[in-house]
């Protein structure tokens, strides 16, 4: 995680400490924060205690994580941005997989490590033959050079024992943090009888999302799924039981009566993978 990723979190999560005050001889907890000089507080509800007191903590984190990181670069006289240059990688060969932009953003890939070597032997660890890790290394390229810079998602569909291309969907505009098949283009992954394998990629650099999960459990065609991060981070479902999408489901609708529907999901999610500790209902490698 770099520190452009840190200062887009930061800005999702609460500002503020939890205080503690005695109200008619209990401790209450309260979310405080200064705004315009001026110090406000909040009420924290039962329902959605733990909820806040998880994003403070992780915001917490990240300011470390942030002043960690931004006197490692002014040391170096370097702001904000890592230079493409700064970085040393083996690269694969002289073609690269992703090629260097005039612009850059904070969705903009980590072009340099995706170019290494590095990057690609992530892709050995998957469960298939060379044939088809090759083809996924080549068509992950793809999917982030179409993606580089952007606030989209996209998707392709390939053959698990053929590596053989499918159908893809990078040729229509994509959506922020969200990808999907028209039902034409999934006709196509339907006529395909073998296993296949989706990739889609995550501007925000995120892990699988809930619906990932449940989407994967849902679809028995599917063999592996592949989240591609912008900043080089890969991760792929291997497994998930039918019944995990039901139960996600679930979680999802008792709270979305609640909470707002980015809370929902990161709450539902949340209750998933304390599920999963125990039971283990599926299955994401990190690369």
């Amino acid at each position: 995680m770099d520190i452009k990723d840190i200062i887009i979190e930061l800005n999702t999560l609460p500002k503020g400490t939890i205080v503690y005050k005695n109200i008619k001889g209990k401790q209450q907890p309260y979310l405080q924060w200064s705004e315009k000089g001026k110090t406000k507080s909040k009420y924290l509800k039962k329902d959605e205690r733990e909820y806040i007191l998880s994003q403070i903590e992780r915001r917490n984190y990240l300011n470390k994580e942030y002043d960690r990181i931004s006197n490692e670069l002014f040391s170096k006289d370097e702001y904000l941005y890592i230079s493409d240059n700064q970085k040393q990688y083996n690269t694969l060969n002289e073609q690269p997989l992703i090629s260097k932009k005039n612009q850059v953003n904070v969705f903009s890939v980590e072009r340099e490590y995706i170019n290494s070597k590095a990057y690609h032997d992530k892709f050995e660890k998957l469960p298939v033959s060379k044939k088809v890790y090759e083809r996924l290394y080549k068509e992950s390229g793809r999917l982030l050079e179409n993606v580089d810079g952007i606030n989209e998602e996209k998707m392709i569909a390939i053959n698990a024992r053929t590596g053989e291309l499918i159908i893809d969907n990078l040729k229509r505009d994509g959506i922020s943090e969200h990808t999907f098949f028209t039902q034409e283009e999934y006709n196509r992954i339907k006529s395909c009888n073998d296993y296949i394998i989706l990739i889609h990629n995550h501007t925000y650099n995120r892990p699988p999302s809930g619906r990932d999960i449940a989407t994967y459990a849902f679809d028995e065609k599917t063999k592996i799924s592949i989240i591609l991060c912008h900043d080089g981070d890969i991760y792929a479902i291997v497994k998930a039981n039918p019944e995990v999408r039901e139960i996600y489901d679930m979680f999802y609708e008792e709270l979305n009566h609640k909470y707002e529907e980015s809370i929902a999901k990161t709450l539902a999610l949340r209750r998933l993978e304390a599920l999963n500790e125990n039971n283990k209902q599926y299955e994401i490698w990190r690369l």
